[in-house]
């Protein structure tokens, strides 16, 4: 059973934990989402998306398989990056809300019974368009969007 347990021994759902997504403590200001991003994906695999509050110290970080996200949460812990040593634990549906991420897991805790059921095409809602958003591509050299002008007679008096 996935997320913490309270007094009773039984997980609650508002304490649900995530499968692939971990929450990253104690992240210095000047770590860059890039450079978190490239270290988690160095450690344990593909990375879904991440977000970074400078003014939290903190991150959210979600993999694209829940055993990459395990991985992860057993060798990122104690990680020293720009100063300071993080603290990582995995993600709970709280987490998401203050970071205005959609809770995308079933249930109380992750109700995928394995990587392939899990739609990895919803963490787009999650993401700032700023996030997802491509630079526009240059027009094909050579080609011309508009008529060209019609000769004219005669000398330029330049």
């Amino acid at each position: 059973m996935y997320g913490y347990k309270g007094y009773n021994g039984t997980p609650s759902s508002s304490n649900a934990r995530s499968r692939y997504t971990l929450f990253v403590d104690n992240v210095s200001s000047s770590t860059p989402k890039r450079d978190l991003t490239r270290e988690m994906e160095r450690i344990a695999g593909t990375v879904l998306a991440a977000t970074k509050d400078d003014r939290r110290r903190s991150a959210l970080v979600e993999f694209k398989r829940a055993s990459d996200a395990d991985y992860a949460y057993r060798k990122a812990h104690g990680i020293r990056m720009d100063g300071r040593r993080w603290e990582v634990r995995w993600a709970t549906r709280e987490d998401f809300r203050e970071f205005g991420w959609k809770w995308t897991e079933a249930g109380g805790g992750g109700g995928y019974e394995s990587d392939e059921d899990r739609d990895t095409t919803a963490y787009n809602n999650t993401i700032s368009p700023q996030a997802t958003r491509e630079r526009s591509r240059s027009p094909v050299r050579g080609r011309r969007r508009f008529s060209m002008s019609p000769q004219r007679s005669g000398e330029w008096a330049g």
